[in-house]
């Protein structure tokens, strides 16, 4: 499960999806919480490690805008204001939405239809225009705040299992004209405080399940560890394919194992 949530948690293809199919497929009925939670923790050290740069720069813009009181024009600045805006309406959907939604972790079905609609969307990507597709090459380019509220809404429906996080996150990005290497950055970069956040929600659960689940923390341990090292493989393989403009090439397969899970639904019953 660690290498699955390393590989799916970065590539658009639904960590959130695997997880569930993969607990089915192992006859864990009941929702592995403090499991799921540590996984997460294993890749959100990823992005840590791989964007080390840019949040070091996050951070120098965010003391400056406190000193100045006022976002500058900074391209950091201008980063750190997108995060905060796209971070609102994932959080309002987390908080308002997020027992309704967790039902839907032991279905399969539910599973198979959200990894259905992820490869129409990513498969949405192949049909930027011509002009889109130059001015995805440049990098400079920031991001409106339209586009991070909208992209940060994305996120917050990805809590759905089956929806990529970084999937939906992304084509929306490119959807809306944002260059490729700042719609990944972005992207990855927005999963922090959503990562944060969930685990702040979930605090209470988290607690209950660690006591229950302390027999079985060196293998969450090793898990987690797992999950971080291949994160970080993954990470920098999906930056590059996003550059290179072949992020619908991962539609088939989302298509292929949404009708398989869907499948196996039905026939769980």
């Amino acid at each position: 499960m660690g290498i699955v949530q390393g590989v799916t948690e970065f590539l658009p293809i639904s960590s959130s999806g695997h997880l569930v199919i993969l607990q089915n497929l192992f006859g864990m009925t009941e929702p592995q919480v403090f499991l799921d939670v540590m996984l997460h923790v294993g890749t959100l050290s990823a992005v840590f490690v791989v964007f080390r740069r840019d949040i070091a720069e996050l951070a120098r813009a965010g003391f400056q805008m406190i000193r100045t009181r006022t976002p500058g024009a900074a391209s950091s600045e201008r980063m750190l204001l997108a995060i905060i805006v796209g971070s609102v309406p994932t959080a309002l959907i987390g908080f308002l939405f997020a027992d309704q939604f967790e039902r839907l972790f032991s279905s399969m079905l539910s599973a198979g239809i959200g990894l259905i609609l992820t490869g129409f969307l990513l498969k949405a990507t192949q049909r930027q225009t011509q002009e889109n597709m130059v001015r995805a090459m440049d990098g400079a380019s920031g991001i409106t705040v339209r586009q991070a509220g909208l992209i940060g809404t994305i996120q917050g429906l990805a809590i759905i299992p089956g929806i990529s996080r970084s999937g939906s996150t992304i084509a929306v990005a490119l959807l809306l004209g944002v260059p490729r290497e700042t719609a990944a950055r972005f992207s990855f970069l927005l999963s922090i405080p959503a990562i944060l956040g969930a685990l702040l929600l979930e605090g209470k659960d988290v607690f209950s399940a660690a006591g229950s689940g302390i027999g079985n923390m060196p293998a969450i341990l090793a898990g987690t560890v797992i999950a971080s090292g291949v994160g970080i493989v993954s990470l920098v393989l999906l930056l590059r394919i996003v550059r290179r403009g072949r992020l619908s090439m991962f539609a088939y397969y989302c298509w292929l194992l949404g009708a398989l899970a869907i499948i196996g639904g039905i026939l769980k019953g």
